[in-house]
């Protein structure tokens, strides 16, 4: 049997342009004479819909994109995932507290609508609030494509662990020969290969194993979620065929039963973080086309990484970057903002806060030479004075160049640097954005983020003498371990502690515990994220405000 993987960008809400691309993707393999595609989970709708499912219009509108695409199936088997309103079950409403619309799959052949089959296992952890939307469907059952027994299962349906249904085990006892499996999987570091790990488990057993995910960056509410493609196919002996494009989309074919292997190798953590970060970018101002993104570059690496990955994804033209100098600002950071621009070919305005912030200092009645938080704190909101200022002149968009650890500790001036369209690395620890900047070097095979900003000590440069460590309690990238431990691992103070303490003191641990509990309030107002870890602020980290901590 020849299948297609239709490996699409399904934007959530846009169900006709969706539907114009799946036809397009139909009628691409009718000519190569394929039996079966398969297409992503809720291809049709577009998986990130949020509350648009609960207008009766919007449900209705993806059934007619069905009918419209079940035309176009001449002498082909298409199986599409869609929004299933059950009959006579009326509207789909919150309100009601009752589900009638299941995430299902429509499997059209020749024409004719051949059967459905419906999610049976949904997710409503971390990111996910499928039950908010869907109900679950219970039956199981086979579809016959030419001489093979075809079973379809929705994403979670395939990560049974925890559930008490095993929906692959049962697929498999009812003596499917090809598995199918239509993915909305969320992109974050280390989620492929527990993919391949899930399907390679059942993969030796007789059955051909598809496994078809979405592509595309999509608003999730709090942040931006990355699907990151890479779709796959496995034989029935369990021989991984092919794999698909990472972040991009992709059309591509296999035999099921073929024995050969044509699939690349796996990518680096930085390659796959490149990748969802560019991506990300892209998308989210395909969405929000608001040119030129700006970036306020320090000379520090956060804000050097960020203008390097928005030169990336949207190209130099569509980039702005401003120096905004105070007495405070090194020369080195200055002159470095500057060759950094000049490596990657951005417009660079530089624009003293000096005087401003003199004049504020006057006007507020503060001593100039007794610098405090509050005096350094509106140097940084000076600074998104002329940011913001700049963005709505030239009708553009603010990058955010906050990192996760700095969102973590609070060390982020709200109404200042915490401003911004788009927090484009707050999902990545410092450990990370050095690690980045590194790879992103080696990958263009010369220094374009500049050696000195890559080593320099860091610093908001905001008082004489300033070093972000002795404020964090420790260098930035070395304390990060520490906060990953309480944010990405979820451990208690006392866990901590037996890990780290021979590093770190038992006040640091304790003190960088309780401002990460008291930092909640600021990241709720945070920009969002475009999420790369398993745990990203938000949605996938839901902690009350004012916690003290374990």
């Amino acid at each position: 049997m020849k299948i297609a993987l239709a490996q699409i960008r399904s934007n959530p809400g846009d169900v006709w342009a969706n539907t114009s691309r799946i036809i397009e993707a139909i009628k691409e393999s009718q000519k190569r004479r394929v039996d079966l595609i398969v297409f992503p989970e809720l291809a049709i709708p577009g998986y990130c819909h949020l509350d648009l499912l609960f207008n009766k219009s919007f449900v209705e509108s993806n059934l007619k994109a069905l009918e419209s695409i079940q035309a176009e199936t001449k002498n082909i088997t298409a199986v599409i995932g869609f929004a299933n309103p059950l009959k006579n079950s009326g509207h789909n409403s919150a309100i009601e507290g009752q589900r009638t619309i299941e995430n299902s799959a429509a499997i059209l052949q020749n024409g004719a609508l051949l059967g459905i089959q419906g999610k049976t296992l949904l997710p409503d952890y971390d990111i996910f609030s499928e039950r908010r939307y869907y109900r679950a469907s219970k039956a199981q059952q086979l579809f016959e494509v030419g001489s093979k027994k075809i079973a379809i299962q929705i994403c979670e349906d395939l990560w049974d662990r925890g559930y008490a249904d095993k929906i692959t085990e049962k697929q498999l006892g009812l003596g499917a020969d090809v598995l199918i499996n239509l993915s909305a999987s969320p992109f974050n570091l280390g989620k492929h290969k527990e993919r391949h790990k899930l399907v390679t488990k059942h993969s030796n057993r007789g059955a051909a194993f598809i496994f078809c995910n979405a592509v595309g960056s999509f608003d999730g509410y709090d942040g931006e979620i990355v699907f990151d493609g890479r779709s796959f196919a496995y034989g029935p002996s369990g021989n991984l065929i092919h794999e698909g494009a990472a972040f991009r989309e992709d059309l591509f074919y296999i035999d099921h039963d073929s024995t050969e292997t044509t699939a690349t190798g796996p990518l680096s953590e930085n390659e796959e973080i490149f990748g969802a970060l560019c991506l990300g970018l892209k998308e989210y101002f395909d969405r929000h086309p608001f040119y030129p993104a700006m970036v306020g570059l320090s000379g520090g690496i956060d804000s050097a990484l960020v203008l390097t990955l928005a030169v990336e994804a949207l190209g130099a033209k569509n980039v702005l970057a401003f120096n905004m100098p105070s007495k405070f600002s090194s020369q080195g950071g200055i002159t470095d903002s500057y060759l950094l621009a000049k490596n990657l070919g951005v417009r660079l305005h530089k624009i003293s806060i000096q005087k401003l912030f003199e004049t504020a200092l006057q006007e507020l009645g503060a001593d100039p030479d007794k610098i405090t938080l509050s005096e350094e704190n509106l140097q940084a909101r000076i600074r998104m004075l002329y940011l913001m200022y700049n963005a709505n002149r030239e009708n553009g968009s603010l990058l955010n160049t906050s990192n996760k650890t700095e969102f973590a500790l609070g060390y982020t001036t709200i109404y200042g640097d915490m401003a911004g369209a788009l927090a484009v690395i707050g999902d990545l620890d410092k450990q990370q954005v050095y690690s980045l900047a590194r790879y992103i070097n080696h990958k263009k095979n010369k220094e374009l983020i500049p050696k000195s900003i890559i080593e320099r000590i860091p610093s908001a440069e905001l008082k004489e003498n300033q070093k972000d460590e002795d404020s964090m309690g420790a260098a930035p990238e070395k304390i990060a371990e520490l906060v990953n431990a309480f944010v990405e691992e979820d451990l208690c103070l006392e866990e901590v502690k037996a890990r780290y303490g021979s590093q770190f003191s038992d006040q640091l641990i304790r003190r960088t515990q309780s401002i990460i509990f008291g930092s909640e309030w600021k990241r709720r107002q945070a920009p969002p994220a475009i999420r790369v870890t398993p745990k990203a602020f938000g949605l996938g980290r839901r902690i009350p405000m004012g916690f003290k901590g374990y």
